[in-house]
């Protein structure tokens, strides 16, 4: 606040001072305002309560104690120093004020308890040998503080070890600290002794189909080991016909303790004998009387035969001497074989033409066959060849003849008059090809009379394809032959295998019937000018080459046939090899005969005919056609005859 000043002034002008008033001594006073001075306070004094919650500032006015300024703040309390488990923590409080005289206070107070220790379980830790063990207990509230302590431990067998147990010891740990609890473990630590096994016993089964292998051990008869497996047969003998065949069982074991085992036995009863179909072998004596001798081959072991001369009879049947023999065969059974010999050494068949020649051979057919008439006729043009030719088999099935037939009403007529008198009321007449190689008209009324079966194609090539289904070939051994040509395929006719005509390549249709088939063994006649190197290989697609019959013109390849089918003939067919006609007819007779077809001629070619009769002392056989074409020098000297023996001209008796 402001203040008031009074000034008092006093004169004392002296005795000598003579005033009016008489005063002698003046006194003036007068009052002015001083400015308030300000306060000058001391330095503030902070008070802080008991609990430190609060702290009051207070400062003084050193010109006016009664000047006082006071302000009393709530403190803030934080944590700035944990307790733990030994030490007290610590509160540090802060007042601040809102007078700017006064300064912020902080106050640490060491207020906090300490936590004192959480103490953990102990552990114990054993040492590698478990010769010592360390005990420790660790505060959770500080890992610092532990407290450890290591013993040596003492011990004890208490298991002893075994072949295949480990001994156990039990080691012991006592703690002089109370806070630790005495300890043990057992531990499997003396090794197992091991087995000392005695030899390994096996034992078989009965059947010999396993075996178990045993081994004890000598430490303790308790412990056993035991494997049992199967065995493994081998037949290492095998059984013959006589002899009881050896089987061999091997036994390996996973164990390798156990060593593999071998056991061989005589198990197998002999197999016996297994006696084929026997091989006749038919000898003419000089007497003129003929013997046979069948031998039986075993197909187990083809070194165990077996003989027996048959009983022959021996009939005449008009041009034809029919043995039949008989013999018993070595498993008790009766078996038969015939032999058909010509009455004469040498026939000559032949007609007016080819066409008079087909009926005759047919004639011949009946007296080889036995019969008067026929249950199938085969028919086919005179005119050409391909399909006679390919269906020689089909006729040789059937027991069949192959009539030849062309348009003219003579033959007509004569054919047709030959089938009415030769073929059975229910016969059945197959015809080859077409009606452009058999017309409609030629048959007349055979149709209404008998079964009519034409076997066709627009082609030699599809007629053969239907030959053969119609002989039901679905694979195994057939021959192959040029479809150009007649002269292998002829000399093939007398084999009993269906023949497949052939041209430079396999048709689509060829193909097509190949793929159908199975197992095909392809027999090929003539050489690569008639069947090509490339149809070869097409056929290898669909089946096996077995052979390919290949001489240095017709006549050799004609005989290569025969010693390779008919090499134990006794007889043997002749046709012409210039031309076709009369030979067209002589497969059938040929394979009836056991006989090879060879084709021939008058001059030097003959030789491949001659040598082939005279290597098998062939002296007696068929000539188809006439002289003029095989002359009868030719013939007596294939067959061995002397000039002035007779060549027979067949006649039907």
């Amino acid at each position: 606040e402001k203040g008031v000043r009074t000034i008092t002034a006093t004169a004392d002008m002296g005795e000598d001072f003579i005033s009016v008033s008489g005063e002698t001594v003046f006194t003036e006073t007068i009052t002015e305002e001083i400015p308030a001075k300000g306060h000058d306070y001391g330095d503030p004094v902070y008070t802080w309560n008991e609990d430190n919650s609060e702290v009051t500032a207070t400062r003084t006015c050193k010109n006016d104690p009664t000047h006082v300024e006071t302000e009393t703040v709530k403190t803030t309390a934080k944590v700035t120093k944990e307790a733990t488990c030994e030490e007290k923590g610590e509160t540090t409080y802060t007042a601040e004020f809102k007078n700017e005289a006064f300064e912020k206070q902080t106050k640490v107070v060491a207020n906090i308890d300490p936590i004192g220790h959480a103490w953990e379980e102990p552990t114990y830790i054993w040492s590698d040998d478990y010769k010592s063990a360390t005990a420790t207990k660790v505060c959770k509230n500080d890992p610092a503080h532990n407290i450890v302590e290591t013993v040596e431990t003492t011990s004890k067998v208490v298991k002893n070890p075994t072949c295949t147990e480990n001994g156990e010891t039990v080691y012991y740990a006592t703690f002089t600290n109370p806070v630790f609890l005495p300890q043990y473990i057992l531990v499997d630590n003396i090794p197992a002794t091991g087995h000392d096994w005695e030899e390994p016993t096996y034992k078989w089964a009965e059947d010999y189909t396993s075996v178990t292998a045993t081994r004890v051990c000598k430490k303790d008869s308790q412990h056993v080991e035991t494997e049992t497996v199967s065995t493994v047969a081998e037949i290492t003998k095998a059984a013959t016909c006589l002899e009881s065949g050896q089987t061999t069982y091997t036994a390996t074991f996973k164990n390798e303790a156990f060593k593999k085992q071998t056991l061989t036995i005589t198990n197998i009863d002999p197999i016996g004998h297994k006696w084929g179909e026997p091989e006749w072998t038919w000898t003419e004596e000089k007497d003129g009387t003929v013997t046979a001798v069948a031998k039986f081959v075993c197909e187990n072991d083809p070194s165990h035969t077996y003989e027996e001369e048959g009983k022959v009879t021996s009939v005449v049947k008009g041009n034809v001497v029919v043995h039949d023999a008989i013999a018993t065969g070595p498993d008790g059974k009766e078996y038969t074989d015939t032999l058909k010999l010509l009455r004469k050494d040498v026939l000559r068949i032949f007609g007016s033409n080819r066409y008079g020649t087909s009926m005759k051979v047919s004639d011949f057919l009946t007296e080889l066959l036995d019969t008067e008439k026929y249950e199938h006729v085969v028919l086919t043009t005179g005119l050409n060849f391909p399909d006679a030719l390919s269906g020689a088999y089909l006729a040789n099935t059937l027991d069949a003849p192959i009539l030849l037939i062309r348009g003219d009403e003579t033959t007509i007529a004569e054919v047709q008059k030959y089938i009415q008198q030769h073929l059975t009321a229910d016969g059945e007449i197959f015809v080859l090809g077409g009606v452009n190689a058999v017309e409609e008209d030629w048959l007349g009324d055979l149709d209404d009379k008998f079964t009519v079966t034409r076997v066709r194609g627009d082609n030699r090539y599809l007629t053969n394809l239907d030959i053969l289904n119609k002989v039901d070939y679905r694979g195994g051994d057939i021959l192959v032959c040029t479809g150009r040509e007649y002269a292998d395929s002829l000399s093939g006719s007398a084999v009993d295998m269906p023949i497949l005509l052939v041209k430079d390549a396999l048709t689509a249709e060829q193909k097509e019937f190949l793929s159908s088939i199975k197992g095909a063994k392809f027999h090929i006649v003539g050489g690569t000018a008639a069947v090509s190197s490339a149809v070869e290989k097409e056929l290898a697609n669909y089946g096996e080459i077995v052979e390919r019959f290949a001489g240095a013109n017709r006549y050799e390849t004609s005989t290569l046939l025969a010693k390779k089918f008919f090499n134990n003939a006794k007889q043997a067919v002749l046709a012409y090899g210039v031309n076709f006609p009369d030979g067209l007819c002589g497969g059938v007779i040929a394979a009836k005969m056991d006989a090879p077809l060879i084709v021939t001629v008058s001059d030097n070619r003959k030789s491949f005919a001659v040598n082939f009769c005279k290597e098998r002392s062939i002296t007696s056989g068929i000539v188809l056609g006439g002289s003029g074409l095989i002359d009868d020098a030719t013939t007596r000297q294939i067959f061995a005859m002397k000039a002035g023996d007779e060549i027979v001209i067949y006649e039907h008796e």
